[in-house]
């Protein structure tokens, strides 16, 4: 008779789940993979079947997040010891109230963020939601 646990290795291995220290190992390495901006906006959710689930705090998160998807697999799987992600997947999901040094408001502080993180990666920032022309161009002179 063959012990329990070679039957849920074999199941675990047929059905290719994988098992919760995959994903505790890549919350732990989730801020060094992808940087101090998108760690504070995002957390690993799910590992299964090589897709890695990702809470992101709005739909604009999820669309920006979906061109650099790639990339970060590539960086991740440099990073991971024993398993491996195929895809990320960004999903909205609510984080909670925000810290005290997060800084502004609701879709401010996301804006913010998320300006501060195309910044980071190359691209160009486009103007917050509801800012001011001055805010816009950065010249508080203006207005």
């Amino acid at each position: 008779m063959e012990p329990l646990s070679a039957i849920l290795k074999s199941v675990a291995t047929r059905y290719r789940w994988q098992p919760a220290e995959a994903l505790q190992q890549i919350a732990i390495i989730w801020p060094a993979v992808v940087g101090d901006p998108l760690a504070q906006v995002t957390r690993p959710l799910s590992l299964y079947n090589g897709q890695l689930t990702v809470a992101v705090p709005s739909p604009v998160w999820t669309q920006e997040l979906n061109y650099v998807g790639p990339d970060l697999v590539k960086t991740l799987n440099q990073a991971l010891e024993n398993a491996s992600v195929n895809r990320i997947r960004f999903v909205v999901r609510a984080f909670g109230p925000p810290g005290p040094a997060s800084g502004g408001t609701g879709n401010t502080r996301w804006a913010r963020r998320l300006s501060a993180l195309r910044a980071s990666l190359g691209g160009d920032a486009e103007p917050e939601p509801g800012a001011t022309p001055e805010e816009q161009s950065g010249d508080p002179t203006r207005g």
